[in-house]
């Protein structure tokens, strides 16, 4: 039968940890089955709600997710998910409170803990349940952590949780007692180490990878050190950590994952394999980084810093753009020349540099951008991440010219994936300060620049960059194109952001081909431009609608050319 077990919604609510731990150690020792019957829960219709005792924050999900991972039947409260706060009793027919869901913790619980809920098939045995003491650097045993694993059918899982306000630093590597049945059927207390709890191999070689389901970022450490060790780490409060999908690596000749997990020095990141694959690729990734330092992208895009930076940029391009070709070359495997790949490089860099030009007002007679084309530019050169893309794309869009393929632009496209550069690029943008996601929209509208054809823009290729763009998996994901009815349409932010850095690569081509032609070159992107965006208006950013637009305009050029 179920044991409805109040004592975890009331100890863990007054943080009485050291008694709610002494249950599950008496428990573990006496019989680890009962450990099922328990039914645990922060709140039921005779006591407060669960918002009420513990809030909605860090506390309340962190003894949730003990609760979800626990052995035993997780059970919860009417509008405990909504954070409903009225007390509910069967004596009352209707709520008296007027009260709306709290879409943010709904949010939380489907983000954070309905994902645990979904695997509770990993949580819910005690064959290989553990667990284990918190130990600080004195010595000594911090009760207010709770740390257990479990393994069934070879998945395994680690759940650390600080149940105090205040910061707590340690190691987890001895389990508590636990009886275990011998062959004949008598009981013995074994206290099992952290390295066989999560059955980790005793090799030099070996490695494990483990992601956080609190935070996404992955995990490297070696198992042997992991056996002698055991885990250190350091918890502030109310500190929350679920460690699941564990995989053994092994190393190779060069000891990729030992550098590896050396450099990271037990720091998580988004994805092991994209970290190391920057590694193994650093030689072509540490120039770009060079180059693209975030003191001279934030630096370009103010003016008061912007010659300073400007001058940086210079000096360090002056010598990286060199680094950085060669090794490509020696990535790539080739032996074609590099001198004039190299100029044209720090040419796009000059003509980088001076864009900002084709915005300022003009007395002169000067090139310059007005309306809609001027909004667009200044736009992209007023915020770090702009120049981050722009000057990515000058250098990015090269990794395919050393080779004797035709397809340079779908080769570089390639390699910005499989060598890791897209990954370095996104941190870039991270550390700007940017959002995940708008730092992975960073490096798809790179992409896009490579394949676009940007450079034609204004001059009878523009519109045949866009139709391809629009028909592309990738472009249709930028753009968002979804069907509504009986009709395809695409996102107007999107579509004036793809505008605006085709209209930024013709800028740039202009400025670094077109000496002579500057103007008329300012003035075929401005056309263009204008068009474009009232193509985009004028059809209500119906896809087929535009394309045909686009088609009717590209076959008034043929017919004036």
């Amino acid at each position: 039968h179920r044991v409805y077990n109040s004592a975890f919604m009331n100890m863990l609510r007054d943080e009485r940890n050291a008694e709610y731990r002494q249950l599950i150690r008496s428990t573990l020792e006496f019989d680890p089955q009962i450990l099922k019957r328990f039914v645990n829960f922060m709140s039921n219709p005779d006591e407060r709600t669960a918002v009420d005792q513990f809030g909605a924050d860090d506390k309340y999900f962190g003894v949730a997710t003990l609760m979800a991972t626990m052995p035993g039947l997780p059970m919860f409260g009417h509008g405990q998910v909504e954070g409903l706060a009225e007390k509910y009793g069967m004596e009352f027919r209707r709520p008296r409170w007027e009260e709306e869901p709290n879409e943010g913790l709904v949010w939380r619980h489907e983000f954070q803990l309905f994902p645990l809920l979904r695997r509770r098939s990993i949580f819910a045995e005690v064959d290989n349940f553990l667990l284990y003491d918190f130990v600080t650097g004195d010595g000594s045993v911090d009760e207010n952590v709770f740390a257990y694993s479990n393994e069934v059918d070879g998945e395994r899982s680690l759940v650390v949780y600080h149940n105090r306000f205040g910061d707590t630093h340690g190691r987890l590597q001895i389990s508590t007692a636990v009886a275990k049945r011998d062959s004949d059927g008598n009981r013995r207390f074994a206290r099992i180490s952290l390295g066989d709890g999560l059955q980790l191999p005793d090799e030099d070689s070996s490695f494990v990878i483990y992601r956080d389901e609190v935070s996404g970022f992955e995990y490297l450490r070696s198992c042997r050190e992991v056996r002698a060790d055991g885990l250190h780490l350091d918890l502030d409060a109310y500190r929350l950590h679920c460690f699941l999908d564990f995989r053994i690596v092994t190393d190779g000749e060069d000891r990729p994952y030992e550098r590896l997990a050396g450099r990271l020095g037990g720091r998580g990141v988004p994805s092991i394999e994209d970290t190391l694959g920057q590694l193994v690729l650093s030689p072509v990734l540490e120039p770009l980084r060079h180059i693209l330092a975030e003191p001279i992208v934030r630096g370009l895009a103010f003016p008061d810093n912007a010659d300073e930076a400007s001058a940086e940029l210079r000096k360090v391009a002056s010598t990286e753009v060199a680094v950085y070709l060669e090794a490509v070359a020696r990535q790539a495997g080739s032996g074609a020349p590099r001198a004039e790949i190299e100029r044209s490089i720090l040419v796009d860099i000059e003509a980088a540099l001076a864009l900002p030009q084709l915005v300022a007002s003009s007395e002169t007679g000067e090139a310059r951008f007005d309306g809609a084309a001027a909004h667009l530019l200044a736009e992209a050169l007023e915020n770090p991440q702009g120049w981050l893309i722009l000057l990515s794309w000058i250098l990015v869009r090269r990794l395919g010219e050393l080779s004797e393929r035709d397809d340079v632009r779908e080769l570089s496209r390639s390699r910005l994936e499989e060598w890791h550069v897209g990954s370095a690029l996104a941190d870039l943008a991270l550390s700007l300060g940017v959002t995940r996601d708008d730092a992975r929209r960073a490096v798809a509208a790179i992409d896009l620049m490579i394949a676009g054809g940007g450079r034609e823009f204004g001059v009878g290729q523009g519109e045949a960059a866009l139709v391809e763009i629009f028909a592309s998996p990738a472009g249709q994901r930028f753009l968002g194109v979804h069907r509504y009815g009986d009709a395809l349409w695409f996102n107007r932010e999107a579509f004036i952001e793809l505008v605006r850095w085709m209209m930024v690569t013709a800028a740039v081509a202009a400025i670094a081909d077109c000496k002579d032609e500057v103007r008329l070159r300012i003035d075929e992107i401005q056309r263009a431009v204008d068009w474009v965006v009232f193509a985009g208006e004028d059809t209500s950013y119906q896809m087929d609608e535009f394309l045909d637009s686009l088609g009717s305009v590209a076959g008034l050029r043929s017919i004036e050319d």
